[in-house]
């Protein structure tokens, strides 16, 4: 009996497990060490006071060393019609600054918004910082294709029917384009849209289809076409499959050209049609080129319409 109580009195002596710091305090323990503490105290001063710091910085943005020159911009070649003061164009239309900040993160993009938006422009196709303070921004150049003579005038266009600026031409450079006449419609905006009627569109990818050169003289030389003209539809057209076109030449002939090119592939191609009239069509200066005007149609693939005109013919048509 003694010894059962001398094992109890033993077993409630015995010394008792040191309980272990939470996670929390181990934490906190070493937090709560000089360099720590230093670190967060100086994080902590530097988000609140951030805004004053950054605002007393000096602004480099406005150094010398930082900034553009829009006479520094170079462009990529451009073709004979377009102005040779097209940065300076540009700038103008822009209202961006002169001098520009080279620092300006989004330099490049308003640039390329800028250059884009000029009517002899059809792609911007980079900007890149080429320097220190150079910029050289690559772009597609529209080319002029077409004159448009309206009762107010003549009006450059390019393959895609975009109006470019009458401005830039004198009255001496229509000479050196085809022109296409009875269209029912004027510009329905400012230089760098489209005409908005599928008619001078048509039109245009013809004269591109008839001058373009390759390796020889173009079919619009070699015979002798003098204008292209609009047959139907009465009213500006909204389709190209609405299009009917007629090319009269120099000795007055006349070809019913039909749809323009791409419209309608139930016509003969442009390729097709020009090997008709190589067959039927004499060439300019050619013997009885001048001596016998005819009206060709080449709309049709199992027979080509000819026609001998006479002087009420001529006169009637004209």
């Amino acid at each position: 009996m003694s010894d059962a109580k001398k094992s109890r009195r033993k077993a409630k002596a015995a010394p008792k497990p040191e309980s272990r710091p939470s996670r929390v305090a181990r934490i906190l323990g070493v937090l709560w060490q000089p360099f720590p503490l230093l670190t967060t105290a100086l994080a902590l001063s530097a988000v609140m006071f951030w805004p004053e710091i950054v605002r007393q910085l000096p602004d480099l943005r406005d150094r010398p060393e930082y900034q553009l020159s829009w006479s520094r911009i170079t462009t990529s070649p451009a073709g004979r019609w377009v102005p040779p003061d097209l940065v300076s164009q540009v700038q103008k239309r822009s209202g961006l600054p002169d001098p520009l900040p080279m620092l300006d993160e989004g330099l490049v993009e308003k640039l390329s918004f800028a250059f884009a938006r000029h009517p002899w422009v059809a792609e911007v196709q980079s900007v890149a910082k080429t320097g220190p303070q150079d910029i050289i921004v690559k772009m597609r150049f529209r080319a002029p294709v077409l004159m448009v003579r309206t009762r107010y005038g003549l009006y450059p266009v390019d393959r895609e029917g975009i109006l470019l600026p009458p401005s830039d031409f004198a009255a001496s450079d229509a000479e050196r384009f085809p022109v296409v006449d009875q269209v029912r419609s004027v510009p329905s905006g400012p230089a760098g849209t489209t005409w908005g009627d599928e008619s001078v569109h048509g039109a245009a990818r013809l004269a591109e289809a008839l001058t373009s050169e390759g390796s020889r003289t173009s079919s619009w030389e070699s015979f002798g076409m003098a204008k292209i003209s609009v047959l139907a539809p009465n009213q500006p057209a909204t389709s190209m499959d609405e299009v009917t076109l007629e090319i009269t030449t120099n000795d007055h002939s006349q070809i019913v050209w039909g749809r323009p090119p791409g419209a309608d592939a139930l016509e003969p191609t442009v390729e097709q049609k020009l090997l008709r009239l190589e067959k039927h069509l004499p060439r300019y200066g050619e013997t009885g080129w001048s001596s016998s005007p005819v009206r060709l149609d080449v709309r049709w693939w199992d027979v080509i319409d000819k026609v001998e005109l006479s002087q009420e013919t001529e006169a009637q048509n004209h």
